[in-house]
């Protein structure tokens, strides 16, 4: 039985609403053309990794031997704010195909005419909470809040260009402000917002497996004919090689500074990388599940 036709039903653009989308919308971040990206990117460099740079210098903590670790040697505020941040920012291309996964349950006949309703409220649904007011605050407060307990656990051994130890205890560089109070904010608030971005294409799934899809076992996609939502997976990819930017930049200063070998850190790096599978095939297994039905 084919399913009703795709033009009845809302895109699932997983990105395209709330108060930060809105808010890129009228600065004129978010444009139709390719240029869009490397705009938002671009800008993006320039208010965290360039006044970092600038405040550093003005102190005389951005190169040289005045502290044991200068700016411009900081593999991790590099990465972060070089590589990742805008990565997390540039990410937005793989909406289309997630939404197209969508779509997909609607145009390969999946759906009956009986559960068309009930795949329009999983949209609405999906949509409700992407344009949710008070899920980005919350994703604001848990980033701040994230950040603010860093500073505090903050462990400085030694003089850097974020924090200077000094006889009386540590005190925090200009541009250590600014990494505390914006950045590093910016950065977790990103990452929160992909996660919570997730979220919702993970409860879209979860809510097409409770409905009676009309599966062919024999299709030559060799998953009743839902290879597709597995397949789009892969763009999430873009998302997760942000995350490992950062991760290990981090590992990088903790070996060249601190002198600490890559094997310490295998604890980490294991939970990191079954982290970071677990995530990815999420919607294969949504699949497979739905596969029995």
């Amino acid at each position: 039985m084919s399913g009703p036709e795709p033009s009845h039903h809302r895109r699932f653009l997983i990105t395209d609403g709330g108060p930060s989308h809105r808010l890129e919308v009228r600065l004129g971040l978010i444009r139709a053309d390719p240029t869009g990206l490397f705009r938002r990117s671009f800008l993006c460099i320039l208010v965290t990794w360039v006044p970092l740079l600038v405040l550093s210098a003005m102190q005389g903590n951005a190169i040289g031997h005045r502290v044991a670790m200068p700016f411009l040697g900081d593999f991790a505020a590099h990465a972060r704010f070089l590589l990742s941040v805008p990565l997390l920012l540039a990410s937005t291309v793989l909406v289309p195909w997630v939404a197209d996964a969508a779509a997909q349950f609607v145009d390969s006949g999946l759906l009956t005419a009986a559960d068309s309703k009930q795949f329009d409220a999983a949209i609405d649904r999906g949509l409700k909470w992407r344009d949710s007011a008070a899920a980005e605050l919350v994703l604001v407060v848990l980033a701040y809040a994230l950040s603010i307990t860093n500073l505090i656990s903050m462990a400085v051994h030694v003089s850097t260009w974020y924090a200077v130890r000094t006889d009386s205890g540590i005190s925090v560089t200009w541009a250590g402000w600014w990494l505390v109070l914006f950045c590093v904010p910016l950065m977790q608030f990103l990452i929160l917002r992909w996660l919570w971005r997730s979220f919702l294409w993970a409860q879209f799934l979860w809510r097409m497996n409770r409905l009676r899809l009309q599966l062919v076992p024999t299709h030559p996609d060799q998953a009743a004919g839902l290879a597709f939502v597995g397949e789009v997976q892969q763009y999430f990819t873009i998302v997760l090689f942000a995350f490992s930017i950062a991760v290990a930049g981090v590992l990088a200063n903790g070996i060249i500074y601190d002198g600490i070998s890559l094997e310490h850190f295998a604890p980490v790096i294991v939970i990191y990388v079954i982290s970071a599978v677990a995530l990815t095939p999420a919607a294969k297994l949504h699949a497979s599940v739905a596969s029995t039905h």
